[in-house]
């Protein structure tokens, strides 16, 4: 079908005004199992399409203009007809309530109940209504587009018009009236279980970690479970002033994952599947655009990903606040300002986030540093369309240690020269213990990165051995964050056809001051298997040569992945995995398991999300 079918069946969809279809109502040459089949069927049972004379649908024919006019005067006309129901019942309720307030006597139950049911009914309906924004501006511009068509067919346009745009200030009226407090949240299980060869004590995944089991032996390493359940809290439209909250329960944040960004502690260890569920408050902030336009209490920081940025190796879970990037603050952050050109915003706060059994949550680590106090800000430059650049300064400061300070600047930028995109970035790190500075040498990073024709990115980075920032610069192998190297990266996609996409890429790290340096590659393949089931294969390899960081010749790491994931509808999350690990002659390193050396063995699971 044409491109413009499709808007406007999409169109239709959206607005919710269709009901559901029924086996009987299809076209004869719609096959059940075509994409695009439960649509095709709601259409014709709610007669916005009629289909050939012959009876067929005939999908694959170009529609005319004449056909498209008519289905926009279709969609407008249901469109109105739900907008009048609504207003009728409306005026039907106001007369009961009025008739009831009338009464001295206590309503009886079952007319208590109609009210109820009718009130219920049209909450329903006024919510659907509340979600047409975009599609009556899409019909408005359709009905313009299709003006000629639809006056010969004997619509009165301007008529429409009117109604239409009537339509949306009422539309507008009633997203300002939303509750004053919104409840949402999710509830996520994650399982899994290990596999190991007869030689290994472990089978390691990507992310270095392993599904307890640690004795040599073939066989089914232990089961482990988590759950986490978060509960949302936040303004309505109305509200006075913009705050939210989130409330998370579960035994994934201390004892399951771990600390994220300590990821080199938690290279060879067990997740803590036997952890005790706990709780804690993981936002709770409100807006005070009286003061500088800021946000104060409990909320998220991330400064980019040589800066500040929270690392993820929770490769195998999928959620929002495993995979921001951010870091949890008590403070303040102020909005940004601007003036020409200019954009400057700040921030002070402490790190500390406990949950219900003192527990930390996500502690900050830097180096030798464990910061509990941050403050800086950020300044931008808009030079027009040739370049944005951001100057970013951080001070994380501890409470002891040989080292209690850092200090870490830089600027970043996005570059438009001859029409080809660049992106940038320069940046130092200084260790200091109280006023005093302890290392400002070799201590610098820069990097550089281009896109060519949208499938194709280039990039080059230079870390100097005692650059540390808690930031979220790339995984090689199991490690992340790698310092004293030179990395040189490429990585294309492209589709095939619209059922099969193929990705792939290089990287190669060379030590600036060391030696020897780590060849990889990865490549992907994407497809949708069934209308609601999609696979991605995937398979990396990284070699480390030439005593790299200290790692034995011929040292490696290869992961091969068969990802499923089940479209269980936009609320819902449904994936299963299974990567086969191969690692060979990598250091020990610390944690709770054994350390990396000879390992192969399988790491499997699934994931199930629900939002609400």
């Amino acid at each position: 079908m044409k491109r413009t079918y499709k808007i406007a069946l999409s169109l239709v969809l959206s607005l919710g005004i269709v009901a559901p279809a029924m086996a009987q109502d299809s076209f004869p040459d719609v096959q059940d199992t075509h994409w695009a089949a439960d649509a095709v069927k709601r259409l014709k049972l709610e007669k916005f399409i009629q289909g050939m004379p012959n009876g067929n649908f005939e999908g694959a024919r170009g529609i005319t203009r004449y056909e498209m006019a008519s289905l926009v005067y279709a969609v407008y006309a249901k469109l109105v007809c739900f907008d009048e129901e609504v207003a009728v019942k409306i005026k039907d309720l106001e007369a009961k309530i009025n008739k009831k307030t009338g009464e001295v006597s206590t309503p009886a139950k079952s007319d208590s109940s109609d009210l109820k049911a009718a009130l219920s009914s049209l909450k329903s309906d006024v919510g659907t209504i509340k979600a047409w924004g975009s599609d009556i501006s899409m019909l408005k511009k359709m009905t313009s587009t299709y003006a000629k068509e639809l006056t010969s067919l004997g619509a009165d346009v301007s008529g429409m018009k009117k109604q239409l745009n009537d339509l949306s200030l009422r539309i507008t009226a009633l997203e300002k009236k939303t509750d004053n407090v919104v409840i949402s949240g999710d509830a996520n299980l994650f399982a899994f279980a290990g596999l190991k060869d007869a030689a290994s004590t472990s089978g390691y995944n990507q992310d270095g970690r392993y599904a307890q089991g640690s004795t040599t032996g073939a066989g089914l390493d232990t089961l482990g479970v988590m759950h986490e359940l978060g509960l949302k809290l936040s303004s309505g439209g109305s509200a006075e002033r913009a705050w939210g909250a989130e409330l998370v329960v579960g035994n994934a944040a201390v004892g399951g994952f771990g600390n994220q960004s300590d990821f080199a502690g938690q290279i060879g260890s067990a997740y803590g599947t036997s952890a005790n569920t706990e709780v804690y408050l993981n936002t709770a902030w409100a807006a005070l655009p009286e003061v500088l336009n800021s946000t104060v209490g409990r909320q998220g920081l991330n400064l980019g990903s040589y800066i500040l940025a929270r690392p993820d190796f929770t490769s195998f879970y999928s959620q929002d606040r495993w995979d921001n990037g951010a870091y949890l603050m008590d403070g303040l952050k102020t909005g940004t300002y601007g003036f020409g050109g200019i954009t400057i915003n700040g921030f002070v706060g402490r790190f500390g986030a406990t949950t219900s059994t003192g527990a930390a949550v996500q502690p900050v680590l830097v180096g030798a540093v464990n910061p509990s106090r941050v403050l800086g800000g950020q300044i931008g430059f808009n030079l027009g369309s040739v370049a944005k650049l951001t100057g970013t300064y951080v001070n994380l400061d501890g409470d002891a240690g040989p080292v209690n300070r850092q200090e870490i600047y830089g600027v970043d930028g996005d570059f438009n020269i001859a029409g080809l995109g660049f992106k940038g970035g320069y940046g130092k790190s200084v260790r200091k213990f109280n006023s005093g500075t302890i290392s400002d040498a070799d201590n610098v990073r820069y990097n550089v990165s281009t896109s060519i024709f949208g499938d194709i990115n280039v990039g080059y980075d230079h870390i100097e051995q005692n650059y540390s920032a808690p930031g979220d610069w790339g995984r090689t192998g199991v490690f992340r964050n790698l310092v004293d190297v030179n990395r040189f990266s490429a990585d294309l996609g492209f589709s095939i056809n619209p059922k099969w996409h193929v990705n792939g890429g290089y990287t190669s790290n060379k030590a600036i001051l060391g030696a020897g340096e780590t060849k990889g590659w990865n490549v992907g393949l994407k497809t949708a298997l069934t209308p609601k089931w999609q696979m991605m294969l995937t398979h990396e390899n990284t070699q480390f040569d030439g005593g790299f960081q200290g790692f034995g010749p011929g040292s490696f790491a290869r992961f091969s992945t068969i990802w499923l994931d089940y479209d269980a509808g936009s609320n819902s999350l449904l994936k299963l995995f299974y990567q086969v690990g191969d690692t060979s002659g990598l250091l020990p390193t610390p944690g709770a398991g054994p350390a990396i050396g000879n390992q192969k063995g399988g790491f499997f699971g699934m994931q199930y999300g629900i939002k609400f």
